[in-house]
């Protein structure tokens, strides 16, 4: 029988026994606080902890080397309104349900820097063999830990952590998909504008041109006018009697 704890414990322990946790990683503790130190600690295992939080750490590594390398990049700014997402939303669905662990940011997190670098690829310069180096051990681990964690414990920790994985992809698609939009955008009104400057300056050249034809024609055409002046002046004056 489920014996009804305060505050909801015992709906927060059936989630994680029926994802087939062990019970050291369920954290159905009443308070607040003690339930969010229960899940960034493993509940105090000291071994999923020193994995995961050495998996976190490699992938933010991961992480830093494919933005900083990159010359084409969206603003550091998104990046980090991403990884806090993420861990937002590790802590706060492990709040709810009762479990324990990030490896649902670190999941997250390398789906985002595997697409992160197939869309900068092309733009990574001198370092391109350093930075796919890096970035193929940081997925390599990932996924090898995730299998660990699939044997170990079940395979809805499996679903957990590729819903995760898949998305850090999805996340960084739409950011993709904003940006180009937006500098597609830029671009047409950049491209708009030296346009119009062009015909602008092509515009004063013809004017200018114009001006100068007229006047070099009024140069010529004023001593032809005084001849023909002159000469009906002295035709006039053998005229006169």
């Amino acid at each position: 029988a489920t014996v009804a704890l305060p505050h909801g414990r015992s709906a927060r322990a059936r989630i994680p026994r029926a994802m087939g946790l062990p019970k050291r990683l369920m954290c159905s503790e009443a308070m607040l606080f003690q339930r969010l130190g229960c899940v960034l600690s493993y509940n105090r295992s000291t071994k999923d902890t020193a994995i995961n939080y050495l998996m976190l750490t490699v992938v933010i590594l991961a992480w830093l080397v494919v933005v900083r390398c990159a010359r084409r990049r969206i603003p550091a700014t998104v990046h980090v309104g991403c990884f806090a997402f993420f861990f937002g939303f590790q802590v706060s669905l492990c709040l709810a349900i009762g479990c324990a662990g990030i490896s649902i940011v670190w999941n997250a997190a390398a789906g985002f820097i595997l697409i992160e670098y197939m869309l900068n690829r092309l733009y990574y310069d001198g370092c391109r063999r350093w930075v796919t180096l890096i970035v193929a051990l940081a997925i390599a681990l990932v996924v090898g830990m995730d299998i660990y964690y699939g044997q170990r414990y079940s395979r809805m920790s499996s679903v957990a952590h590729i819903g995760a994985f898949c998305v850090g992809v999805f996340c960084r698609g739409v950011l993709g998909f904003i940006y180009r939009s937006k500098n597609a955008r830029t671009l047409g009104d950049a491209g708009a504008l030296e346009v119009n400057d062009i015909e602008k300056r092509i515009a004063a050249t013809v004017a200018s041109d114009v001006a100068g034809d007229g006047v070099e024609m009024a140069a010529r055409q004023t001593p032809m006018i005084q001849v023909e002046a002159s000469e009906v002046e002295a035709t006039k004056a053998m005229e006169q009697p």
